[in-house]
């Protein structure tokens, strides 16, 4: 739905706007990142961001956020509009992606995990 209304222009974009967000945690992060940077070669319409877990948690994850200093990353830079969201995880229970997956359900609609095995947390 979310890529069709972008196709039919029912969804504007701006700089900050985020139509698929990926993130994760150490190794988990660095193939979230080669993902985003492969994905955007064969979208290079959609606005795709790789952010850390523990990034997002900082910024939305707290009553007071903690600024993300040295990264374009804050609370008004981040349109978060019901993005599509994948969670990277090798073990599916590292405590920053898992964390996330509850944070980012009051964003998203569309959340997807990636994990080793499919029957984890």
């Amino acid at each position: 739905e979310r890529m069709q209304a972008i196709v039919d222009g029912k969804i504007k974009h701006n700089g900050g706007t985020i139509d698929i967000l990926v993130t994760g945690c150490e190794v988990s992060l660095w193939l979230a990142e080669q993902f985003v940077s492969d994905l955007q070669k064969c979208f290079p319409l959609l606005y795709l961001r790789a952010v850390s877990s523990n990034k997002l948690l900082g910024l939305f994850g707290q009553e007071l956020s903690m600024p993300a200093i040295g990264h374009p990353y804050s609370q008004k830079s981040m349109d978060m509009q019901d993005p599509i969201v994948i969670i990277v995880s090798h073990s599916g229970g590292t405590f920053g992606p898992l964390a996330c997956s509850n944070l980012l359900q009051s964003f998203s609609t569309s959340i997807f995990t990636v994990t080793s095995e499919w029957d984890t947390q």
